[in-house]
């Protein structure tokens, strides 16, 4: 069928603008119609991510998308995804931030141990990493320290996850 006006628009947005979520409605209510209306919507949330070496691409899926659907969080609503710079070349995140088209930041272990906050600490991920938590420092880090985390650290299988919502003003959309 013939492309409705305006779905171009909103296609060049959502590449654009990677902190909103658009959507594009032609409604009707009572009498009135209302075509053509813009709707833009922050995405509000961030993942903070840590997983084992080599962890599957359909695991990390499974578990985000299994945790976001419990919260009822659209993963459209999810701005991106944060972890350490250990994983900044991890496979199977790069393939699932690509994916859902989520910013993917890492940050340094020094990054993450400056970020205060009540985070239950891991001494074997702090052996191993040089931090003891990391999915929770990591979404707080990037969401900005009046966050609140909505989920904190869970272990799926091999993928440790935290779900951060950011304070959303209109000068940080």
């Amino acid at each position: 069928g013939a492309i409705q006006q305006g779905t171009l628009l909103v296609a060049v947005l959502t590449f654009v603008i990677g902190f909103v979520s658009i959507n594009f409605i032609q409604n009707r209510i009572g009498k009135e119609n209302i075509e053509d209306v813009l709707m833009l919507y922050p995405r509000e949330y961030v993942i903070g991510i840590g997983c084992k070496r080599d962890t599957e691409y359909n695991l990390i899926e499974k578990a985000v998308l299994g945790k976001l659907n419990e919260l009822d969080i659209d993963i459209k609503d999810v701005a991106a995804a944060a972890s350490i710079d250990l994983k900044s070349k991890e496979k199977g995140l790069l393939r699932f931030v690509s994916k859902y088209h989520l910013e993917y930041v890492t940050y340094s272990a020094d990054e993450l141990n400056a970020i205060n906050g009540d985070f239950e600490e891991s001494e074997f991920v702090k052996k191993t990493t040089g931090v003891g938590n990391v999915c929770e420092r990591a979404a707080v880090r990037y969401a900005g320290l009046d966050s609140k985390i909505i989920c904190h650290k869970e272990l799926k299988e091999e993928v440790t996850i935290a779900i951060v919502k950011r304070k959303v003003t209109i000068g940080n959309w």
